[in-house]
């Protein structure tokens, strides 16, 4: 997920202005979107994490499609 994703996306939610109506940016929208980034970056690592220990978990008795079947089903 690119910095401009995560910016789209708190566009979308109403997190951060519209760009449809531009205003010069304050320091304060950038230092909410450095906040908005830093926060999808430790939503993403949680995520990596959960996934990697669903592996762990599962790979030493299954073959690997039933891990992602797993995963893909938020089993733990």
């Amino acid at each position: 997920m690119t910095r401009d994703d995560i910016i789209r996306m708190a566009r979308e939610v109403g997190l951060l202005p519209d760009n449809s109506h531009p205003a010069p940016q304050t320091r304060h929208m950038a230092e909410k979107e450095a906040c908005i980034q830093r926060f999808a970056e430790l939503v993403a690592a949680a995520e990596r994490e959960r996934c990697l220990r669903l592996i762990d978990k599962h790979v030493r008795a299954v073959d690997s499609v039933d891990v992602v079947r797993a995963i893909k089903e938020g089993k733990e």
